[in-house]
């Protein structure tokens, strides 16, 4: 497989089951910017974690889906994931479904335009869901309930924060309300356009040293008390985004 034109890769997470490290190793690898080792990845463990029991989400910052739906099509062979987030697709109403069907999946979109932002999800077609009303036009996301016998429903939303909106937090706290965070699980997935790392530390830990808590920022001040708010863990640790000289955590997965 050839996977190129920077897909940014923001680790799975597997319902009832740890994710796995190796993925951090898949993250690089298709991130389009380094790589591990030359020639075609090997390692056959490195997808293990999609052949455990669960249901598995899987978030891709793929900067234009159309032109690589071929190689998200091969991701999806390879893991067989439930649901697949995906920001800045770049889509609009001048595409149809059709052309950027995967075999055995619904799509969801939130359109803008070919140019920048907006997200989509497959959801498997065995999956039982419903789309959620919007929490607000000025925010692009995409909402929906899981329905999964035995356990209790669970809501996980694909978002796209673009980089000058800087009152998205504030407005994504004004939305919640309608959300019953307490009776059904929270996996939000997306690119989140708010970096994490200072160096090498993340910034939301708690023994943040004097000097990483100058560097937080009233956005990041803000992310850090919706989080608490609403009992939601932000999972990813390591870089999302990797170039040769700089490296950042703006591709979240947050959850209850």
């Amino acid at each position: 497989m050839d996977f190129q034109n920077n897909l940014a890769f923001t680790i799975l997470v597997s319902l009832n089951n740890k994710y796995h490290r190796s993925f951090y190793q898949l993250a690089l690898l298709l991130s389009g910017d380094i790589n591990l080792n030359p020639g075609p990845l090997q390692s056959s463990n490195v997808w293990d974690p999609f052949q455990k029991r669960g249901m598995h989400l899987l978030h891709v910052n793929i900067n234009s889906l159309l032109p690589k739906v071929d190689e998200l099509r091969e991701i999806t062979i390879l893991t067989k994931a439930s649901i697949i987030g995906i920001s800045e697709s770049k889509l609009d109403e001048s595409i149809n479904d059709k052309e950027i069907d995967i075999p055995g999946y619904s799509i969801l979109r939130c359109d803008r335009n070919r140019h920048g932002g907006v997200v989509a999800c497959y959801i498997k077609n065995e999956l039982c869901f419903n789309r959620e009303t919007m929490l607000s036009q000025e925010i692009e996301h995409i909402l929906k309930n899981i329905f999964v016998p035995k356990v209790k429903p669970i809501t996980v939303g694909i978002f796209y924060r673009p980089p000058s909106q800087n009152n998205f937090i504030e407005i994504l706290l004004k939305q919640l309300n309608s959300l019953d965070t307490q009776k059904n699980e929270i996996y939000f997935l997306g690119d989140f356009n708010i970096n994490l790392l200072q160096g090498n530390q993340y910034i939301l830990k708690e023994n943040l040293s004097n000097k990483s808590k100058d560097l937080i920022t009233p956005l990041i001040r803000q992310y850090k008390e919706f989080c608490q708010m609403y009992s939601l863990k932000q999972l990813i640790r390591e870089p999302t985004r990797v170039t040769c000289d700089s490296s950042s955590l703006i591709d979240h997965i947050i959850s209850s």
